[in-house]
This record gives C-alpha cells, structure tokens and sequence, in this order.
C-alpha cells in the first residue's frame, strides 16, 4: 500500500509542481510530512529545497538517526537478536536509552515496526541531501543536546526558541 501511494503520489506531485511552474507561480519551497518520504526525492529532482516536518521530539529523531543511519545504525543489530536485544542504547551525546525508554516503532517487535521502512527512507533522503533541513517539533534551548547528536541535519526551531527566550526576558532578545 505504501508502495502505491508513492509512486502515485510522486507522479502526482511531480504533475502538480510542473503545472504551478507553467502556471508562472513556481513553489519555491517543499515541507512534507511523515508517510512522504518520497516528496522529498520529487522536490530534489525538480531543484525545490525542501524540509521534513517532523512532529515528534528531538530525542525521538536523534534515536531515529541513530538506529536508521547507513553509517552507524544500530537497527540490524536489533533485528538480529530479536529474542535477546541489547539492555541499553548509547546515543553520543545523550545519557543510555533503555529498551523501554525506545519509541516502539524503532523495535523490530514493536506495535508499530510496520514503521520502520518509513523511517529508514526519511534518514537516506535526509543522508542524501547536502544540507537536510527539519523543522522539529521542539525548543532546541530544551534539547540542545538531542539536536546536536542527530548529525549533520539542520534542524529549524530557532524561531520558537527565541520567541520563547524574549517572552522569558519581558521583550528583550538574549538571555
């Protein structure tokens, strides 16, 4: 199902960006979503920069990237130790995630492991960019530490931050 839905999706939105182009109103900028991976690789391929809107913590996509990375990723070593998986994963930068403390849909018994393609496609189009942009569902003043362990990704939330930073210091920038 999710196979159709890309490539469908990918044509149609690849026909919807050329007919706005045509139409002398080009979009100049793509923010797609969870289940579209995909929209990501349209956007490139049409030369729109574009971010994933992802709408979970900094944590929880610091451990996606952690899990899911062609470099480093510790999924498979999930995978192949299903009945037996390690107690605790180490994030650099982050203290020890125990096995309970991983979103259930990086697990491969998880309720939801019927994610994890999705996922994995989101970290490769955001491996793949030269500056991958995410727009995080966080302060990164709450979790700076989270943010810089994802890698090379440009998290945009500064905007929250320093909106929050100027209410904290009645209007004034700083702090």
């Amino acid at each position: 199902m999710l196979s159709e839905l890309e490539r469908a999706g990918s044509q149609t939105l690849t026909e919807l960006l050329m007919t706005f182009s045509k139409n002398s109103h080009p979009v100049s900028f793509l923010i797609y979503t969870l289940i579209l991976p995909w929209a990501a690789d349209v956007a490139r391929y049409m030369s729109i920069p574009s971010a994933f809107l992802y709408i979970q913590s900094a944590t929880s996509l610091a451990l996606c990237y952690h899990f899911l990375n062609r470099h480093a990723g510790v999924h498979d070593l999930y995978n192949s130790c299903v009945n037996n998986p390690p107690s605790s994963v180490v994030v650099p930068g982050l203290p020890p995630f125990e096995t309970e403390d991983i979103p259930s849909f990086l697990l491969p018994n998880g309720p939801h492991s019927s994610l994890i393609p999705v996922f994995r496609h989101h970290i490769q189009v955001l491996e793949q960019e030269p500056s991958p942009c995410v727009l995080l569902n966080t302060y990164d003043c709450l979790e700076e530490d989270a943010i810089a362990a994802i890698g090379n990704i440009n998290p945009i939330n500064r905007v929250l931050c320093d909106a929050l930073r100027m209410e904290l210091n009645n209007g004034e920038p700083g702090g």
